[in-house]
């Protein structure tokens, strides 16, 4: 399932979305718990807007959290409706990248695929401040397609090193 999810993401950093779901799905029959697949399945039904979908995936693939968590995703996903549900996690992962508990990277890719240009630059700042993990992708992430010919996107890839 390993090698599957990596070639899945090859395909998605290509702009090839249909093979990557589909080596991720693979991937999903060798080992149905795999989380790193139902975690990229997850975001790509996430920006086709498939939220039945985006909802198995991003529950399975925290089907090791304790049951009264799994529970309140449930009940959120009924009371508030999966699009926003969608929005209060991130909006959620804001805040703990505020705090500095998560990435940043993550934050700016998810305002980059919401379209909030200014933003998504703003937290590429901030994961080039802190040294992120995340900034490895700022060369290939599909999500930053609409800032690529920003002049502050550009800098941000020169200050990574990336050619």
């Amino acid at each position: 399932p390993l090698i599957l999810q990596i070639v899945g993401r090859f395909y998605y950093f290509d702009h090839q979305p249909q093979l990557a779901m589909y080596e991720w799905l693979k991937s999903l029959q060798i080992d149905p718990d795999f989380y790193w697949s139902h975690l990229f399945l997850s975001f790509r039904f996430e920006e086709m807007h498939a939220y039945e979908r985006w909802y198995k995936h991003f529950r399975q693939a925290r089907v090791n959290l304790p049951e009264s968590e799994l529970a309140n995703f449930d009940r959120a996903a009924a009371a508030i409706g999966k699009p926003a549900l969608v929005e209060r996690i991130f909006q959620e992962r804001v805040k703990e990248a505020e705090a500095g508990r998560s990435e940043a990277g993550s934050v700016a890719i998810g305002y980059a695929r919401r379209g909030q240009k200014e933003k998504a630059l703003e937290w590429i700042d901030r994961a080039l401040e802190r040294k992120g993990l995340d900034v490895i992708y700022l060369k290939v992430e599909p999500a930053y397609d609409n800032i690529r010919t920003d002049p502050r996107f550009k800098a941000a890839i020169a200050k990574v090193g990336i050619p």
